[in-house]
């Protein structure tokens, strides 16, 4: 009767009544993200979030939405999660984030984080454009972003933002062309698309890092509600997934 009992709570806690949607952007942001699945592969973000769901049988359909309406049908618990997001204390009134503890207010467990997103700020070759870890300099244009994203609130709040340049490739050719003072983009995803576009000798760097965080697979609440043990699951499988799948990147 107990050995029944386990299989019957192991069958409870790995499957859910429908496959799992999953939410990412619709864009190319290679590595981490690709518009359409090429050879199986969708990107970082949702293979790994895939591979730790498939390690508890739980299927996975993936959506394709502009990241704005991924965050709104998260809210309306219209999805079951979204990859990835950064966490606030804000933020967990519209998404169930892997809490270190049972402190509804405290932070994330970093080790069940998605992955590791740096900003860094891309300019023109020659560009005045400076930035000292605090505030810019040598403005003329303005900056651009992904919109909706952190970056894109931040740069706004400090009044240096363009929010006409929206994706990450024009973004980049304008700064080429130094039409643009700079991008803020998550570096991987900037310097890959800096290759495809041909423009590593016409952009760089800035050396200082604008933002970084870890960034993570956000159930809604409604979806951490009925499934607490699968959903708690995932999030532990995350870990050696994402350690799999950097050194896959790296090896590349």
């Amino acid at each position: 009767m107990k050995a029944w009992l386990v299989v019957l709570l192991g069958f409870s806690i790995s499957l859910s009544a429908e496959a799992l949607s999953l939410c990412v952007e619709d864009a190319d942001y290679l590595p981490l993200l690709l518009k359409q699945d090429i050879d199986g592969r969708s990107g970082l973000l949702p293979d790994i979030a895939r591979a730790a769901a498939a390690e508890h049988a739980e299927p996975v359909t993936l959506l394709r939405h502009p990241w704005k309406r991924c965050l709104a049908m998260l809210r309306k618990n219209q999805v079951d999660a979204i990859a990835a997001a950064f966490w606030s204390s804000e933020r967990d009134a519209w998404g169930a984030f892997p809490k270190a503890n049972k402190r509804a207010q405290s932070a994330p467990d970093p080790e069940l984080r998605l992955w590791r997103e740096e900003y860094r700020v891309f300019v023109p070759l020659a560009g005045e454009l400076r930035y000292d870890g605090q505030q810019f300099s040598g403005i003329k244009t303005g900056l651009g972003a992904p919109p909706g994203y952190v970056v894109w609130h931040s740069l706004k709040k400090a009044g240096v933002l363009d929010e006409t340049v929206r994706s990450v490739k024009i973004g980049l050719q304008l700064v080429a062309l130094n039409r643009l003072d700079g991008y803020v983009s998550e570096r991987s995803i900037g310097l890959n698309m800096l290759r495809t576009l041909g423009l590593t000798e016409q952009v760089k760097l800035l050396p200082q890092t604008y933002y970084e965080d870890d960034s993570y697979l956000v159930f809604s609440h409604q979806f951490r509600q009925q499934n607490p043990q699968l959903t708690q699951a995932i999030w532990q499988s995350l870990p050696a997934i994402r350690e799999q799948q950097l050194r896959k990147l790296l090896a590349e």
